[in-house]
């Protein structure tokens, strides 16, 4: 094989060309499996909140019984009980949906790492190139 002194300057194009190349589809690789990454993540998050909306509507449920109970029962601490579970259960909604939420901030769903790998290339590019 040539040394770089040796080699013409339209072989060094023809090779700084053929290795852009390769590095291109390789960075397309790696943001197609980033993405699928964040997708999956954006997913649970999702979950997460439908799960919270289910635990939130449990919580107004038994709050709501709570209240009836304590209303017919004036002073019966059967209705004390139903407050105490209703709240939980509306405590964990509340932290679920939090999280959720926090999955699906856009920073999250932005693929760093194939962001930060394209201007490392194209830095290495632009030095190859002068």
């Amino acid at each position: 094989m040539e040394s770089d002194r040796t080699r013409s300057l339209p072989g060094l194009v023809a090779d700084l060309f053929a290795q852009s190349s390769t590095l291109f589809r390789k960075e397309i690789q790696l943001a197609k499996a980033e993405m699928a990454e964040k997708v999956t993540e954006g997913f649970i998050g999702l979950g997460m909140m439908i799960g919270a909306a289910v635990l939130f509507i449990s919580a107004l449920n038994v709050l709501l019984a709570a209240a009836v109970t304590g209303l017919t029962e004036a002073g019966v601490p059967a209705w004390l009980s139903s407050i105490i579970v209703g709240v939980i259960v509306a405590i964990i909604g509340y932290v679920m949906l939090n999280r959720g939420m926090a999955a699906l901030k856009t920073d999250n769903l932005m693929p760093k790492k194939t962001a930060d790998q394209l201007a490392q290339d194209a830095a290495l590019l632009k030095e190859q190139a002068q």
